[in-house]
């Protein structure tokens, strides 16, 4: 990687990928290096509990590990419960891994929506900004706003993933949130903010990804027309 530039370094990956050490240790490498050269990092440990022959607890151990080379950590619920067990708390895990190095957190709840965790200016605290699909259950949402019938959900963490890392790094000419994840500037009012719109159109394509088959996201400019379209309803 000598000699080259990165603007982000996305990491989405199967269990099976920390289950080898090799691998494990390679990706810890790329993150590091990236980490110094000042890149955006972004990690979603994408469980398939199935796929873990270690166990639960080993798996969060690494996953923990991890988190230090970490900007902007995102899980489901879901993964979240195999890690920690039922009835663990979202924001307690979140400030764990905040703690532990990572920038930003988010949970995404299925149809509940999503939630981002954060550390803002006040040391010592932590806050959160949520979104809820805008969609009446248990229909979802259309490319132009209408309700719609939830015909494949596959796909849906992933266009939730993408939209967040298209609004974090100031896509479509909006305020990038690179300077909070990667330049270690503080979480203020403004940042909040323009973090809560992130969040609100990430859960919108995820909702209109649910009304296609197939792993299907929709544009930026798809989810900006469909949310134009709810606003005027």
């Amino acid at each position: 990687m000598e000699g080259r530039s990165f603007g982000a370094v996305h990491m989405s990956l199967g269990a099976v990928t920390f289950e080898d050490q090799q691998m494990a240790d390679a990706f810890a490498e790329l993150f590091g290096a990236a980490q110094k050269r000042g890149a955006f990092t972004s990690f979603d440990p994408n469980i398939r509990g199935p796929m873990i022959a270690g166990g639960a607890e080993a798996y969060r151990a690494k996953v923990e590990e991890f988190m230090g080379l970490v900007d902007l950590a995102k899980s489901s619920d879901a993964d979240i419960e195999f890690l920690y067990g039922q009835g663990a708390k979202l924001e307690d895990v979140a400030a764990r891994w905040l703690e532990l190095g990572a920038r930003l957190v988010v949970v995404t709840k299925g149809p509940e929506g999503a939630v981002a965790f954060y550390r803002p200016a006040t040391i010592g605290t932590t806050a959160s900004v949520s979104a809820v699909p805008p969609t009446t259950q248990p229909n979802t949402i259309d490319a132009s706003g209408k309700a719609a019938p939830v015909v494949d959900t596959v796909g849906a963490g992933d266009t939730c993933m993408g939209g967040l890392l298209f609004g974090l790094l100031g896509g479509g000419g909006a305020a990038s949130l690179a300077p909070q994840l990667a330049g270690g500037a503080a979480w203020d009012d403004a940042a909040a903010a323009r973090l809560s719109d992130i969040l609100k159109h990430a859960v919108a394509g995820a909702a209109i990804n649910c009304s296609r088959p197939g792993a299907d996201p929709p544009t930026s400019e798809e989810v900006a027309a469909a949310l134009a379209g709810l606003a005027c309803a």
